[in-house]
């Protein structure tokens, strides 16, 4: 694959993704806080938003694993249906490590803030 090839690839991929993004952004932003169903979905669950976005993206890595089994095994389609879920898979994952590392940024001003340190 040349560098061109491959450059392509990217940017199409993080084009995909911020376009995911700004889609989903209003249908999960609870009361304007554009995490704010990751630290609702972690109050039902009784866990930490961060685990609990880990446990989100986990579902598209099984998903993703499975459909890489398939390939492996040679009962691999490569159709348009299946690359587009390889994409999916794909883009949720990329994105939902975006949204953990916000939540993390959250969590690290938070502790900076109570212990009046500053940033590093």
């Amino acid at each position: 694959m040349t560098p061109e090839q491959f450059e392509k690839i990217w940017l199409d991929q993080v084009a995909t993704e911020k376009s995911m993004l700004l889609e989903r952004a209003a249908a999960y932003a609870t009361n304007g806080d554009r995490l704010g169903n990751f630290y609702e979905g972690a109050q039902l669950n009784g866990c930490h938003p961060l685990r609990y976005g880990f446990s989100l993206v986990s579902k598209h890595i099984v998903a993703l694993r499975d459909l890489i089994v398939k390939i492996e095994a040679g009962q691999g389609s490569y159709s348009d249906y299946e690359a587009g879920k390889f994409n999916e898979y794909i883009t949720d994952i990329r994105n939902y490590a975006v949204l953990m590392q916000a939540i993390y940024s959250q969590y690290k001003q938070q502790a900076h803030d109570l212990i009046g340190g500053g940033h590093d």
